[in-house]
This record gives structure tokens, C-alpha cells and sequence, in this order.
């Protein structure tokens, strides 16, 4: 990814909503400012891949250092359901 970034490239990530999908987002958009973009990380596409599979208060406790703005609406609306979503229910 480093030298995809280094030629121009924009990154776009799309992964689990998850507190572990939610922190590697994160990490990108800090890692690449400017070049990486989120894809269906949005709250509109939680809704839309929500499961059964309720998060623990540990996972949930990882959510608490995520800062960006753009992913504030799912940590909240994550916190409030407890559950995670899937990308698989997107496709």
C-alpha cells in the first residue's frame, strides 16, 4: 500500500462493521491521509449488514479510542444495537 500511495493512488477500504474493521479504517485514514477513502463504512450500510452476532462489552470497549469523525455515527449507533455488521450482507 505504501508504494501504491507513493505513485498517487487512492486507497479505498471497506471492511466488517466491527470494532476491529471500524479500528483498521481508522488506521488507514491516519496512516494515509488524503489517499485513503472509506467504501460502505457509512451508517446507512451498518443498517443494511447488521447481524445476530452481538458484541461483548470487551469488543465494544475498542471502540472507545476510535476518534474520526466520519466513523462516529456507526461507533454510536454500534454502541447503542451491540451488533456488528457483515460485508457480506452488502454484496
Amino acid at each position: 500500500m505504501d508504494m501504491l500511495v507513493k505513485e498517487g493512488c487512492t486507497l479505498y477500504y471497506s471492511g466488517d462493521l466491527d470494532p476491529e474493521g471500524i479500528s483498521m479504517a481508522e488506521r488507514l485514514l491516519h496512516r494515509y491521509p488524503g489517499q485513503a477513502k472509506l467504501w460502505k463504512m457509512d451508517i446507512e450500510s451498518y443498517y443494511k449488514s447488521i447481524s445476530d452476532v452481538e458484541l461483548t462489552d470487551e469488543r465494544l470497549s475498542k471502540l472507545e479510542s476510535i476518534t474520526t469523525p466520519e466513523l462516529q455515527p456507526v461507533v454510536e449507533e454500534m454502541k447503542k444495537k451491540k451488533r456488528a455488521g457483515y460485508q457480506e450482507a452488502l454484496v
